[in-house]
């Protein structure tokens, strides 16, 4: 066994937030078999190429797919197909979500009637960042910077600006 190719089950466990018990488990069912069983020791070991695997496991349990759905999505081996499957997968569960929240509102317009609640008017403020969306934080910070630059140039093309308390 060459040790550079393999990672053992500590290390693919670290490597792809899945516990030791749930690879043990995706090997018993047949999902997921280690490319090398030390028959000595029973150790588990995969290669890089598997890690695909568990991600699209990973994937598939959060869209509640069931093993048994997974395993034919691996038997059927058509990228396309997956992507299809999990897009599909994908909209049932925003359905769900939607159906959800929409009984979850109607029951509690039915239990505790019409509520109406009245808010202050709020403004917000977008201007384009730098370097993409980590710098929104950064351009928030400079908020006051930015309104005084606003107010200025409005002022220089003879606009009025008007912001309530």
């Amino acid at each position: 066994m060459d040790n550079k190719r393999y990672f053992s089950i500590g290390e693919v466990s670290r490597l792809k937030n899945v516990t030791i018990k749930a690879l043990r488990y995706y090997h018993n069912i047949g999902l997921l078999i280690p490319a090398y069983t030390n028959p000595e020791n029973g150790y588990r070991y995969y290669t890089i190429n598997q890690f695909i695997y568990l991600d699209i496991i990973k994937i598939c349990k959060q869209s509640n797919v069931s093993v048994k759905e997974i395993k034919a999505l691996f038997a059927k081996a058509d990228t396309n197909y997956l992507k299809f499957y999990l897009e599909q997968k994908n909209e049932e569960i925003h359905k769900e979500i939607l159906k959800t929240a929409i009984h979850s509102s109607e029951d509690e317009l039915m239990n505790n009637g019409f509520n109406i609640q009245t808010f202050k008017d709020r403004y917000f403020l977008s201007l384009p960042t730098q370097d993409g969306e980590l710098n929104e934080i950064k351009s928030f910070d400079k908020l006051d910077e930015k309104l005084g630059e606003l107010a200025v140039q409005t002022f220089q093309y003879g606009l009025n600006l008007f912001m309530s308390p």
